[in-house]
C-alpha cells in the first residue's frame, strides 16, 4: 500500500463526509439492516442485485440483501423512536454485533488501527455514525479502485504530457 494511511474519520466525523445525507441520516439511523447490507455488499465486493430496482438502489448485492433482510426485524422493532432506552432496545443487540464485526473485517483487511473499547463505545452509542463510517469508507476504496482501473485499461484516459516534434514552420 505504497505509504497510505488509511482510517475512519475522528468521532462525529461522519457529519462532514461526502453521503451522510441521506447514507447516516435518515438511512443507518432509521433503518440500519440497509446501511449492514450495503456494507456487506462492498466487504464481499460483489455486483448490485441488478433483478430489483429496490436493490439496486439501496446498494444491496446477493449477499447484503440476505444480510439485510436478517437484520430488519431488529432494527425495526429495535431502533430508539425518542423515548428512552426501552427493553426494545434489546433487538439492537445483534446489529451492534454484526456492525462491529463488519468493521473489524476493514480494519484488518485495510490495516486500519483502532482500539477494540474504542470501537465497541462507538458502535454502541453512535451506531449510525459508526456504520456509516465503514460504508463510506467501502465505497471510497471501490471508487479509487474503479477509477485505477479504468487508467490501466485505458491509458489514453491518463494525464501524460507528449510532445511532437516541431514542424517546418516553427524551425
Amino acid at each position: 500500500m505504497s505509504g497510505e494511511t488509511n482510517e475512519f474519520p475522528p468521532l462525529l466525523g461522519c457529519l462532514s463526509q461526502e453521503g451522510c445525507l441521506p447514507n447516516c441520516f435518515p438511512k443507518a439511523v432509521c433503518s440500519p439492516c440497509i446501511t449492514l447490507g450495503a456494507t456487506e455488499t462492498l466487504i464481499v465486493g460483489e455486483e448490485f442485485h441488478s433483478s430489483c430496482l429496490c436493490n439496486k438502489a439501496l446498494g444491496l448485492g446477493s449477499e447484503g440483501l440476505k444480510t439485510c433482510l436478517c437484520f430488519c426485524p431488529c432494527g425495526m422493532w429495535g431502533t430508539p423512536s425518542g423515548g428512552g432506552p426501552s427493553p426494545a432496545s434489546l433487538l439492537m443487540i445483534p446489529i451492534h454485533i454484526k456492525g462491529i464485526s463488519q468493521r473489524r473485517k476493514v480494519c484488518e483487511k485495510y490495516n486500519i488501527p483502532e482500539a477494540t473499547g474504542f470501537s465497541l463505545a462507538k458502535q454502541i452509542f453512535c451506531y449510525s455514525c459508526a456504520m456509516f463510517q465503514v460504508y463510506a469508507f467501502l465505497k471510497k476504496k471501490k471508487a479509487e479502485s474503479a477509477q485505477a482501473n479504468s487508467v490501466s485499461e485505458n491509458p489514453s484516459n491518463s494525464t501524460e504530457i507528449t510532445t511532437s516534434p516541431p514542424t517546418p514552420q516553427q524551425v
